[in-house]
């Protein structure tokens, strides 16, 4: 995780400097480290699916998330890892199938990319 950070910040420092003038642009690198997990977006949908599972009542709703956290854990609806013709459509339907709808907009609004 140090490392993830030692090169967040040289990007934002480099961001920094070739654009100097560009304020929102350096504020948004600079929140970048904050919001994106260290090894990609696949740690992100699991995370949200984490707080889903603690609080999910039906056993079968925290079985199937359970089960989608596993594989997007194994980078399973990765762009380039995964073995699914269109792993972000796959994704977006399972986790309505879950009736995680707010997860699924996620997905089309491209926060696990």
């Amino acid at each position: 995780m140090a490392s993830a950070d030692a090169a967040s910040a040289a990007i934002v420092s480099a961001a920094s400097a070739a654009f100097p003038s560009n304020q929102a642009f350096r504020d948004f690198m600079a929140g970048l480290s904050t919001r994106m997990p260290p090894d990609g977006t696949s740690t992100l949908l699991v995370r949200h699916l984490e707080k889903k599972i603690a609080g999910e009542v039906d056993a079968d709703r925290r079985d199937r998330a359970r089960d989608l956290a596993r594989r997007a854990a194994a980078r399973e609806f990765d762009d380039f890892k995964s073995p699914h013709a269109m792993p972000k459509a796959t994704l977006r339907a399972r986790l309505d199938a879950c009736g995680y709808a707010d997860l699924a907009t996620n997905v089309i609004d491209g926060d696990y990319d």
